[in-house]
C-alpha cells in the first residue's frame, strides 16, 4: 500500500496460523505495510467449527494487529436436507450478515480505517455494497484462483459474485 496514511481493515473469514496460499499473501501483506493494515479474522474453523490451534501465540508475535471473531463465515450444517434445509440457510446466512456487517462497521469506527480488504470474494464479497453505503469507504476485493477461473456453483452464486465485484473500487487478482 502507499504510504498516504489510509488505515487499511482487512477482512478475511480464515487466516493463519491455518495453511493457505491466500492467508501467506494477506500475512505479507500486513507484514509490509507498516501498520497501514489491520485483520479482522475468525478464531474458529467455518468448516468444522472448531477453534483454531495456536491463534493467539501466532497473534501475540504477528507484526500487526489482528483482531478475532468467533466466525466470519457460517458454519456448513450438512445433516439438514430438503426445503427446511433451505429455509434454516436463508436465516442463518441473514443473521450472519447482520452481525457480521455490525462487528465490521464498529471495527472500521474503532480504528478509523479508510479502506476496506475483503479476502474472500465467495464468502465475504457482499461487504462491499454493505460497507460502501453504510460508510463510503474504499473497498478492495482479493479473488485467487478458482473465485475468478471456475464458475460459482449456482446461477445465484454467480450473479452474487458479479455484484460484489462490480460494486468494489478495486479488485486485486492474486
Amino acid at each position: 500500500m502507499p504510504d498516504d496514511g489510509l488505515k487499511c481493515l482487512l477482512v478475511t473469514p480464515h487466516f493463519l496460523p491455518l495453511c493457505g496460499g491466500a492467508l501467506t499473501v494477506y500475512d505479507a501483506l500486513a507484514t509490509e505495510a507498516g501498520g497501514q493494515i489491520e485483520l479482522l479474522t475468525a478464531y474458529t474453523n467455518y468448516i468444522d467449527g472448531e477453534i483454531v490451534s495456536d491463534w493467539q501465540s501466532f497473534d501475540k508475535q504477528a507484526a500487526y494487529t489482528i483482531y478475532r471473531v468467533e466466525a466470519l463465515r457460517p458454519a456448513k450444517n450438512p445433516k439438514l436436507s430438503g426445503l427446511f434445509r433451505a429455509v434454516a440457510t436463508a436465516y442463518k446466512d441473514w443473521k450472519f450478515k447482520n452481525e457480521t456487517l455490525q462487528i465490521i462497521l464498529k471495527k472500521i469506527d474503532e480504528t478509523e480505517a479508510k479502506v476496506l480488504c475483503i479476502g474472500a470474494l465467495d464468502a465475504l464479497g457482499w461487504l462491499a455494497i454493505a460497507v460502501h453505503k453504510a460508510r463510503k469507504i474504499q473497498t478492495i476485493i482479493y479473488v485467487h484462483g478458482e473465485e475468478v477461473s471456475q464458475v460459482a456453483y449456482s446461477s445465484r452464486a454467480e450473479r452474487r459474485r458479479k455484484k460484489a465485484l462490480h460494486a468494489a473500487d478495486t479488485i486485486v487478482a492474486v
